[in-house]
C-alpha cells in the first residue's frame, strides 16, 4: 500500500527555500550590481587610511591593528589576513560580508509572512535607496550603522509578535550588535539611542494576563542589556589597549581636540580673534600650520596648546544650529541622494499606515531620528552627514519589519495613491543620483591611472622620501588594487593624524629621522608634497624653529584630472582639481628661486 503524499509538508518546504534563496540571492545581487557597474566613492579618507595600515603600505612602514577608529580586535584580524593572502582587499572584503549580514537579516525578516504590495515597495525603497547607495559610497560608520539597524529590527519583530528570541536568534542579535560596536562604536550607540523609545514601548506594551509574561519581557529586556554590556566591554578594551600601549596613551585626547579646530573649525584666524590667539600663544603660522594637516612638531602641537586655544574662544554660538539647518534643507532640495532617502522614509511612513501597531513604530523612530539630530545641532553644533545619512534607513527597516499582516494591502486609495507617488518619487530621484554617481566614478577610475602613473614617475627619482602636507596627495582615488600594490615601492611620511603616535615614529626612524622639521631642513633626499600654500606655510614655520632661510621650490607639478565636490551652501557640485605639486626645501636664495619664479610667471602658475 503506497504512503500519502504530504502536500503541505511540501508546500512548506518550497516556502522555505524560496526564502532561503531570497536571503542569500538579493543581498547578493544588491552588492554585485553595485561592485559591477560602480567604482567606490569613499565618502572620507579614513578608510582608505585603514586599508594602508592594516596592509603596512603608504604611510606606514609595517601592518599594524592600531587602526584609529576600528577595533584593535578587528585590526588584529585584519593584519592576519592580509599577512596570509595579501592579495586580497581584506578590509572591503569585511565592509561588504558585514553589510550582506544585515541586509540579508532584513530580508530574512521581511519574507517572514505572506508578501505584499507595501512590505515589496519598502523592500526595494530600502535596497535601492539605501543599501546600493551605500555599497556605491562606502564609509566604516555608516556600515556600522546598518547593521546595528538590522540588529534593532530582530529584537523589535520578536517583540512586537510576542515570542521568545532562541538560542541561536539571541547569538545572532549579539554577533550583530557586537560587530557593529566595533566596526565604529558611536555609529552603533547612535542607532541605539534612537531605537531605546521603541524599545521601551515594546516592553511597556500590556499583553494578554498569562503566566510567562513577565518572564518574557525579562528575556528580551535582558538581552539588550547584555548586548550594552558587551559593546561597553569591548570598548573598554579597546581604549584600554590603547592607553596602556606605548605612545597612544594621549592620542585620543589629542585627536579629539585636533578635530575641534581641524574638522570642526571651532577657532578661526582673523583680526577680531587674533587677541585670543596671542592669549593662548598662538601665532597666525601655528593655526595655518595645523589647518594644513602637519603636525609634526610636538612642541607647537600638543593637548596642552591645543587646550589652551579652545579655551580661549567662547562656546559656538547656537546660530550656527540654524545656519546648518538650512545647509541640510539646501542638499535636501540639490543632492538627489538625500532626496530620494527623504521620500522613501515619507513613503514608508505612509504605507505603515493601518497596519495595527507599525505605522506608532514607525512614527516614533522618525521622531528619534530628527530628535537626535536637533541635538546634535543645538548641543554639539555639528551634523555630519555620515551619520544623519544612514540614521534615515531606520525608520524604513522598522516598516519593512512591520508590516507583516497579510497579503492585502489596507488603506483608502487615497493613501495607496500618495504612497505610489512618493514611491515613484523616491525612485527617480535615486536614478537621477545613480547616474551622477556612475559618471564620478568613471570620472575617478580616469584619474586613478593618473594617480598610478604619476607615482610611477615619483618612483622612478631615486632616494626620494615624500612627506605629505596637508589634502594634496588624493587617498580617495585609490579605488584599485593595483594602487596599492604600487605603494609598496614609494616612501611616503604622512604628518596628518598619524603624527606623535608610534606608527609615525616607526616610519621616521625607518629613515633615521628623530626630527622631521630638522630633517626637511638639512636633508637633500625629501620631498614635500603640497600646494605652494601649505609647502610656504611649512617653510615658513620651519625657518621659524631652525633659525634658517628656509624657502620652498617647486620641483614638478602634475595635474591628472578634476573631481566634482558637492557644496552644500552653494547647493550645487564645484569642480575641483587633482594634482601632485613637488617640492623641494632650500636654503639657497640665489638664482635658483628666481629661475622657478620665472618658470611660473611663463606658465601661468
Amino acid at each position: 500500500m503506497k504512503q500519502g503524499i504530504d502536500v503541505n509538508g511540501l508546500g512548506r518546504s518550497r516556502v522555505f527555500v524560496t526564502r532561503v534563496v531570497l536571503t542569500i540571492g538579493l543581498p547578493i545581487a544588491v552588492s554585485g550590481l553595485a561592485r559591477g557597474l560602480f567604482v567606490p566613492l569613499y565618502q572620507s579618507n579614513d578608510d582608505i587610511g585603514m586599508m594602508m595600515l592594516a596592509r603596512g603600505v603608504g604611510i606606514v612602514s609595517k601592518p599594524t591593528p592600531y587602526l584609529l577608529y576600528i577595533h584593535i580586535g578587528l585590526g588584529r584580524l585584519l593584519v592576519a589576513l592580509y599577512s596570509h593572502w595579501p592579495d586580497w582587499e581584506w578590509y572591503r572584503v569585511l565592509m561588504d560580508i558585514v553589510q550582506l549580514l544585515g541586509t540579508a537579516t532584513l530580508v530574512w525578516l521581511s519574507l517572514r509572512s505572506p508578501w505584499s504590495g507595501s512590505r515589496l515597495a519598502v523592500l526595494v525603497l530600502y535596497l535601492i535607496v539605501f543599501d546600493l547607495s551605500f555599497y556605491i559610497r562606502p564609509n566604516f560608520t555608516v556600515t556600522s550603522i546598518l547593521v546595528v539597524c538590522a540588529a534593532v529590527v530582530f529584537w523589535v519583530r520578536a517583540a512586537s509578535e510576542r515570542r521568545e528570541l532562541r538560542t541561536w536568534g539571541c547569538l545572532w542579535f549579539l554577533l550583530l550588535l557586537n560587530v557593529s560596536s566595533w566596526i565604529r562604536f558611536q555609529g552603533a550607540l547612535a542607532v541605539v539611542v534612537v531605537a531605546a523609545p521603541l524599545v521601551l514601548l515594546e516592553l511597556v506594551r500590556p499583553t494578554a494576563p498569562t503566566g510567562s509574561r513577565w518572564a518574557w519581557r525579562a528575556g528580551l529586556a535582558g538581552l539588550w542589556f547584555l548586548g550594552f554590556l558587551s559593546m561597553l566591554a569591548g570598548k573598554l578594551y579597546h581604549d584600554h589597549v590603547y592607553r596602556t600601549t606605548r605612545g597612544w596613551a594621549d592620542y585620543e585626547e589629542f585627536n579629539r581636540l585636533r578635530a575641534e579646530i581641524t574638522d570642526y573649525h571651532r577657532v578661526g584666524y582673523n583680526p577680531q580673534s587674533a587677541s585670543s590667539f596671542a592669549r593662548a600663544g598662538w601665532t597666525n603660522l601655528d593655526y595655518e600650520v595645523l589647518e594644513n594637516w602637519f603636525f609634526e612638531d610636538p612642541e607647537a602641537y600638543n593637548i596642552e596648546r591645543l587646550r589652551r586655544l579652545l579655551d580661549c574662544f567662547p562656546p559656538v554660538p547656537v546660530t550656527v544650529a540654524g545656519n546648518l539647518f538650512a545647509e541640510f534643507l539646501n542638499a535636501a532640495s540639490s543632492q538627489p541622494q538625500l532626496m530620494a532617502m527623504l521620500l522613501a522614509v515619507a513613503a514608508a511612513g505612509l504605507l505603515s499606515i493601518d497596519r495595527q501597531r507599525t505605522y506608532i513604530a514607525v512614527g516614533i523612530t522618525i521622531f528619534s531620528v530628527f530628535g537626535l539630530g536637533a541635538f546634535l545641532l543645538l548641543w554639539l553644533r555639528r551634523w555630519p552627514p555620515i551619520i544623519y545619512e544612514p540614521l534615515l534607513a531606520v525608520p524604513v527597516v522598522i516598516a519593512l519589519a512591520g508590516i507583516t499582516h497579510g497579503s492585502a494591502d489596507s488603506g483608502s486609495a487615497l493613501k495607496r495613491f500618495l504612497a505610489g507617488l512618493l514611491f515613484a518619487a523616491a525612485i527617480l530621484a535615486v536614478m537621477r543620483a545613480m547616474t551622477e554617481l556612475h559618471r564620478q566614478g568613471r570620472q575617478l577610475e580616469r584619474q586613478s591611472h593618473g594617480l598610478e602613473h604619476t607615482m610611477e614617475q615619483l618612483e622612478a627619482a631615486p632616494h626620494r622620501i615624500y612627506v605629505i602636507v596637508g589634502a594634496q596627495w588624493p587617498f580617495e582615488l585609490f579605488v584599485r588594487p593595483e594602487s596599492f600594490k604600487q605603494l609598496q615601492g614609494l616612501d611616503l611620511i604622512g604628518t596628518g593624524a598619524l603624527s606623535q603616535t608610534p606608527i609615525n615614529q616607526d616610519r621616521l626612524g625607518g629613515f633615521g629621522i628623530t626630527n622631521l622639521m630638522q630633517a626637511l631642513a638639512h636633508r637633500p633626499d625629501l620631498r614635500l608634497v603640497g600646494n605652494r600654500n601649505s609647502c610656504g606655510l611649512i617653510a615658513s614655520q620651519i625657518a621659524t624653529r631652525t633659525g634658517l632661510p628656509i624657502h620652498a621650490q617647486e620641483e614638478s607639478h602634475v595635474r591628472f584630472g578634476e573631481y566634482d565636490k558637492f557644496e552644500p551652501m552653494p547647493g550645487r557640485y564645484v569642480t575641483r582639481p587633482r594634482e601632485i605639486f613637488v617640492y623641494r626645501m632650500s636654503t639657497v636664495t640665489g638664482p635658483a628661486i628666481r629661475r622657478n619664479a620665472e618658470t611660473e610667471k611663463r606658465t601661468g602658475r
